[in-house]
């Protein structure tokens, strides 16, 4: 990148590029940031649910134990 010029994008931008996304993760190992991937998610404004505490029949962020 040696001579090209670079343009970030403005906080607000990058605050809310995920905005209304929602990602399952899996145990944090298996990517490449770790642990560190859920935080990223979320400082972009999207939202995030554990692999072990999804329910299928649930709405975003519901427990399955309020649908047994």
């Amino acid at each position: 990148m040696e001579g090209d010029l670079v343009e970030l994008a403005n906080v607000d931008t990058r605050e809310n590029c995920m905005r209304g996304y929602t990602f399952l993760l899996d145990s944090s190992i298996k990517y490449k940031y770790g642990d560190k991937l859920q935080s990223l998610l979320e400082v972009s404004g999207a939202k995030s649910l554990s692999i072990q505490s999804f329910c299928p029949s649930s709405q975003v962020g519901d427990s399955c134990s309020s649908h047994i």
